[in-house]
């Protein structure tokens, strides 16, 4: 996990605003356990690409994990909206 990690925040360093790096570094605190940072690294990902339906499915679990259904439950319908079609929600 630790190379994983140095690559993706290699990559942050040439683009900030790199969705698959956000998503991978939060990915690698999801499995960390630090919910925090998986949550904040997640929210950037959206905000990076809001037509990325699927950062939903990572954050929705990690809201679900935490014991906010009522964020995950959110999160969930506004991807299903904005990609009827995503089948991974």
């Amino acid at each position: 996990m630790e190379e994983a990690q140095s690559i993706f925040e290699i990559a942050l360093l040439g683009n900030p605003a790199d969705v698959e790096a956000l998503v991978g570094l939060g990915r690698i605190g999801y499995a960390q356990g630090d919910y925090s940072e998986a949550e904040w690294l997640f929210l950037r990902a959206s905000e990076a690409d809001p037509r990325a339906s699927w950062i939903a499915f990572d954050l929705g679990k990690l809201y679900r994990v935490t014991g906010d259904y009522e964020a995950s439950e959110k999160v969930f319908k506004d991807a299903i909206e904005k990609d009827p079609t995503n089948t991974s929600l």
